[in-house]
């Protein structure tokens, strides 16, 4: 999206429909990928803009374009740096064990706990932890928003995905859930 391009309520078009996209993908809700500006992509809008600090205006100008992403091709990680922003802003999680291109420098190194041909020695991984309560929501809203997208989510039985599909609770030994009392993602 070109910078001068203003979107705002009554807007339409492919700009919208990225913005959308976006949007839900930072977590946000702003209805269907419609390309039509409507109130839930207004809602989602003012939600972005209050959550990263920028003018609540509803209007999707050169900060909030910048703050999105909008119009630039999606870097190599950036979906899993979007989910690790996501834990943090919307569920209060703490991210480490990732040193993805782009991730905040906060969530690195990754440590010797993880073979050194991990997702996460790769940079295509993180590890989220906090309450079981806030692990058990980010896990099911990466599976119901993300889960054809990820490598491999492994958080309890119910939230386990490999390649993209959901996978029975006996897929990993129990071994593995004993070592993620956190919410791992890769994609």
């Amino acid at each position: 999206m070109p910078v001068a391009t203003l979107l705002k309520k009554g807007s339409a078009g492919s700009e919208v429909a990225e913005l959308q996209s976006k949007l839900a993908a930072a977590g946000f809700n702003a209805g269907p990928v419609d390309g039509q500006f409507g109130s839930l992509t207004e809602q989602a809008v003012l939600a972005f803009q209050a959550a990263k600090g920028l003018a609540v205006d509803g209007v999707v100008g050169p900060a909030t374009s910048a703050a999105l992403g909008l119009g630039d091709p999606p870097a190599a990680g950036s979906l899993l740096v979007q989910l690790g922003l996501i834990a943090e802003d919307r569920f209060g999680l703490d991210v480490g064990e990732c040193d993805a291109p782009g991730a905040p420098a906060r969530w690195a190194p990754v440590g010797s706990g993880h073979s050194p041909n991990s997702f996460h020695h790769r940079g295509r991984a993180f590890d989220a932890s906090g309450s079981a309560s806030s692990t058990d929501a980010f896990a099911a809203f990466v599976a119901a928003n993300h889960g054809p997208e990820v490598a491999e989510l492994i958080h309890s039985p119910n939230g386990s995905i490999k390649d993209g599909v959901r996978v029975p609770s006996d897929f990993w030994p129990q071994a593995t859930f004993d070592a993620h009392h956190h919410c791992h993602v890769a994609v």
